[in-house]
């Protein structure tokens, strides 16, 4: 392995006695040979990752001293159910990411031996044979992503070794059998994406070694099992997409080791238990799409969800957040007039800071009144507190930029004409080295503060020429500007290389703009501070490019 071979695998290999073969980290292509295993004493075969073509070897059918195989990764084809035997001595075999056909043989039951069985992401059809579950060691079963039928086989409750189970992305239907309670050794069990109704079965929550259930996108009826409480060690539960009704069990609080959870689009209704401002574990949480009332729970989860995490309800109540940055969090509020506004609510500073930090924030504020501008929001007004401070400005409907740019389809329609900002990009005091936190967006800090600590007017200059990339390119600055060294940084890169592929290509007159704007951002981009141009030339360059 890992010896830079290429081109076809000779069909005398299959003459040797080998009893290890393994070819990965080469550059083969071709065929694997029908006698590879003619000598009847191979028993590591891996040949993952390559383009192979063609059906399995004919002689693995009969090659009993099979231990591992790993054929993963490939474009083999042919019926799966008559390329492969019984094998009394295998214990691994992979092989997904193919374009095999036929359904599950019931032989893998026949094999004692067998841990992992992985056939995800190939065109099987047929059902899952109950056979089966008479394999006693099975620890890891992957029929993920095929067009597998029917119902999930009561036998496979017998597979008392199974630690994962993912049957996601099939059409299989029907109830899920309450014998799947039994499998408690079960860390992983994933049921997405099929066509499951009824009603989910109390015995999961005999489930007590799960990290991860995901039952999304099917027709699950009637409301989440209370038992689920018992899965203490859960980590991520996704019950998206479904018909669950009823309100929230309040038991889901007693999940300390969740970190995300999904309950968007279904038919919950009622209030958020308020139990959920005790889960500190929760970082993600998503509740869209329901008839959910009532106030948003105050826990990080919720504070920090984005407003489509928490859109398409009968009634909540609080300010939706619908930014954060490194100095606080953008809402969205409606006033008792009915006008939407934009709330940006920074961080409270430290006692030994809020003489300054009133300071510099009403030095900001008074900046913010004398600027109106057509591409910059409108500021409202503001509240200056030792608590708290917050910032007014009118609300746009269309979200953030990166919010846009990471939908193909708000992206296409936002083209190579509009955008806006949102509030001021920094709140720091200038030329101050003395910081007690990291504060900005990450993706557009200039990067003499990583080692400074220093702010200056250039480091505006440098988010600037992020932003502007940002915009021609469709993706967030981190995605792509590493890969720009400091000598890159200059026209010689083609336009083609820097603009949003899912936009049509424009126009000349648009290219031409385009070339002497990007000439702009690069030059703000420039790594040493004093060369960079100032917001005020950089202003009149962009009019003149326009």
């Amino acid at each position: 392995m890992d010896n830079h071979l290429s081109g076809s695998i000779p069909p005398s290999l299959g003459n040797s006695t080998l009893t290890w073969l393994t070819l990965s980290l080469n550059h083969f292509t071709g065929y694997l040979p029908h006698d590879i295993c003619r000598g009847g004493a191979l028993e590591i075969f891996i040949v993952d990752e390559y383009r192979f073509q063609g059906t399995i070897p004919t002689s693995l059918r009969n090659c009993t001293s099979l231990i591992r195989v790993r054929l993963d990764g490939n474009n083999l084809t042919g019926n799966i159910s008559e390329a492969l035997g019984i094998y009394p001595n295998l214990t691994f075999i992979d092989l997904s990411r193919n374009n095999f056909y036929g359904e599950i043989s019931s032989n893998w039951g026949k094999c004692p031996k067998l841990g992992t069985l992985n056939v995800s992401m190939n065109n099987i059809t047929g059902g899952i044979p109950r056979e089966i579950g008479n394999s006693s060691q099975l620890q890891a079963l992957d029929l993920s992503l095929n067009q597998i039928v029917g119902d999930i086989p009561k036998e496979l409750g017998k597979s008392n070794s199974l630690t994962k189970l993912i049957l996601r992305g099939n059409q299989l239907t029907g109830r899920l059998p309450t014998e799947i309670g039994s499998l408690i050794k079960l860390e992983y069990l994933d049921f997405s994406a099929n066509r499951f109704n009824n009603s989910v079965p109390e015995i999961l929550g005999n489930l007590l070694k799960l990290h991860y259930l995901g039952l999304s996108n099917n027709q699950f009826v009637q409301e989440l099992p209370k038992e689920l409480e018992k899965l203490v060690q859960l980590s991520l539960l996704d019950a998206s997409h479904n018909l669950f009704g009823g309100e929230i069990p309040f038991q889901i609080c007693s999940l300390k080791s969740l970190e995300m959870l999904n309950l968007s689009h279904n038919n919950l209704s009622g209030s958020i238990p308020n139990c959920f401002d005790g889960m500190h574990g929760l970082s993600v949480i998503d509740i869209s799409d329901n008839q959910l009332q009532g106030p948003v729970p105050n826990s990080t989860a919720f504070r920090n969800a984005p407003v489509e995490a928490l859109e398409g309800n009968k009634g909540l109540c609080g300010e939706y957040c619908i930014g954060n940055s490194g100095h606080g969090s953008v809402y969205r509020a409606k006033l008792p007039s009915g006008i939407v506004v934009a709330v940006k609510k920074f961080q409270s500073p430290l006692p030994c800071d809020q003489i300054a930090y009133q300071k510099e924030f009403l030095t900001e504020v008074q900046a913010l009144t004398e600027i109106r501008h057509r591409n910059i929001v409108k500021f409202y007004g503001f509240c200056s507190h030792a608590r708290h401070s917050f910032l007014v400005y009118e609300f746009l409907e269309r979200g953030s930029l990166a919010a846009i740019l990471s939908n193909d389809a708000a992206a296409q329609e936002l083209g190579w004409t509009h955008v806006s900002d949102l509030g001021i990009a920094k709140f720091l005091k200038p030329d101050s080295s003395n910081w007690t936190e990291f504060a900005g967006t990450y993706g557009y800090i200039a990067p003499e503060l990583a080692y400074t600590m220093k702010i200056t007017e250039k480091c505006d200059v440098y988010s600037f020429g992020v932003l502007v990339l940002e915009v021609i390119k469709g993706k967030r600055p981190s995605e792509f500007l590493s890969s720009l060294s400091s000598s890159s940084l200059n026209t010689n890169i083609a336009l083609d290389e820097m603009l949003d592929p899912r936009l049509p290509t424009p126009s000349r007159i648009v290219q031409e703009k385009l070339i002497s704007i990007m000439e702009v951002a690069f030059s703000c981009l420039n790594e040493s501070p004093e060369s960079r141009p100032t917001m005020k030339i950089v202003s009149q360059q962009l009019t003149s490019a326009a």
